[in-house]
C-alpha cells in the first residue's frame, strides 16, 4: 500500500511541477509530458523501491539484479535476456554521458578478478556528467531495490562495464 501511495505522490508532484525535475533526497524524478515509453518504464520501476533482494528472484516478492531489470522491461514489451551476463550481448553500447532513462547499466560481478558482467540496473536519469540508476542490490546493509548515483560511490566506477540501449 505504501509503495502505491509513494508512486501516486510522485505522479501528483510531477503533474504540478509541469514536468520539471523533482528532488527527493539526493535523487530526482524527471517527467516529460506526454509521458514517453522510457518515462513510463521508469515510473513503473519506482513502485518496487524497497522490494527485498532475492537470489534468482523475478517477482515483486523479491528480485535479483537481472530479475528486476527483466521484470520491468518485459512488462513494457521489451524483449531482454534474463541474466545480466546475457544483457551485455544485446542492444547497442551507449557512452555513459549519452545514457537516457530505460538504458541498461552493466557492471562486473562481485568477484574483483572476473571480467564477466554480473550486475545490471536501469538508468533513470543522466545529465551528461552523472547517471542515476535503479537496481536490486545484494548488499547486506542496503540491499533490495534501491536508487544509486554513479558518482556517489567509487565502488561503481571500477566494476562499470557499459551502458546498452535496447528500447
Amino acid at each position: 500500500m505504501y509503495k502505491k501511495h509513494l508512486l501516486l505522490i510522485q505522479l501528483i508532484i510531477a503533474l504540478t511541477c509541469g514536468g520539471k525535475a523533482i528532488y527527493a533526497g539526493s535523487y530526482s524524478l524527471h517527467v516529460r509530458f506526454p509521458v514517453s515509453k522510457e518515462d513510463s518504464l521508469i515510473l513503473f520501476s519506482y513502485q518496487f523501491l524497497g522490494t527485498p533482494y532475492k537470489y534468482a528472484g523475478t517477482s515483486p516478492k523479491g528480485f535479483d539484479c537481472s530479475g528486476f531489470v527483466y521484470y520491468v522491461l518485459t512488462h513494457h514489451q521489451v524483449d531482454v535476456p534474463r541474466t545480466s551476463r546475457d544483457m551485455g550481448t544485446v542492444g547497442r553500447v551507449i557512452p555513459m554521458d549519452s545514457a537516457r532513462p530505460g538504458d541498461i547499466i552493466l557492471f562486473k560481478g562481485t568477484n574483483a578478478n572476473s571480467k564477466v558482467i554480473g550486475h545490471a540496473g536501469l538508468v533513470t536519469w543522466c545529465d551528461g556528467k552523472d547517471v542515476q540508476f535503479i537496481h536490486s542490490s545484494s548488499n547486506k546493509k542496503h540491499g533490495g531495490v534501491i536508487m544509486s548515483c554513479f558518482s556517489d560511490s567509487p565502488s561503481y566506477k571500477k566494476p562499470f562495464v557499459k551502458v546498452v540501449r535496447g528500447l
